[in-house]
């Protein structure tokens, strides 16, 4: 059965790693992906300035999904048109 439930900082290192996961396919298409997979390896720290929300099926997560106030401030590691890719 899959479990919505809160963050927990338990939690951190499965969170962190299906970031990078997520986004591995994209490395190369960041413009600075070192960077880019530095922030991406500390999505638990989103945690502090949002709410972070977890599907977990027998103990493992599965998904983390990060929400953020309306219109959030962009990193710097995005370019002008929101994107960091080259695209």
């Amino acid at each position: 059965m899959t479990i919505l439930r809160d963050f927990q900082q338990g939690d951190t290192m499965q969170v962190n790693a299906l970031a990078l996961d997520a986004f591995e396919q994209f490395k190369d298409v960041y413009l600075d992906w070192p960077a880019f997979q530095a922030k991406i390896g500390n999505m638990s720290a989103l945690a502090d300035v949002g709410e972070i929300i977890v599907a977990e099926v027998g103990g493992r997560l599965l998904v983390p999904l990060h929400t953020l106030a309306p219109a959030p401030r962009k990193r710097t590691f995005f370019g002008p048109n929101g994107l960091s890719c080259g695209c």
